[in-house]
């Protein structure tokens, strides 16, 4: 019976533990990375409920900064802009530098463009 209750118990704290410090999180991305061609990415901020934004530019096109956000295991988060991410593009040679978050969890990116 005690050889059952210690099993159960590292049943459960196996399941909540994923990584340790410094490993990778098999359950985030694909095998612990986050593969996201085509951007360069500048800064990242993660959001009270751990979503990930991040900001940077477009690999494939200079003119745009690239604002995009994930869940916390990776996926983009089709509850922002409908795709998980947004492109701005005032001018020419556009990139995004930071992000921040405000005390009401609106994004803040900074960023340079050329006109």
């Amino acid at each position: 019976m005690s050889k059952m209750y210690i099993l159960i118990i590292l049943l459960f704290i196996t399941s909540k533990i994923i990584a340790r410090p410094g490993d990778l999180n098999p359950l985030f991305g694909i095998y612990g990375i986050l593969q996201n061609p085509g951007d360069y990415i500048a800064d990242i901020v993660i959001q009270s409920n751990d979503n990930i934004v991040s900001i940077g530019s477009s690999a494939y096109d200079t003119h745009v900064m690239v604002i995009r956000r994930f869940t916390p295991n990776g996926t983009p988060d089709t509850s922002f802009n409908a795709l998980g991410f947004t492109l701005f593009s005032p001018g020419s040679q556009t990139q995004g530098f930071g992000v921040c978050l405000q005390s009401d969890e609106k994004i803040l990116a900074c960023g340079s463009t050329l006109e």
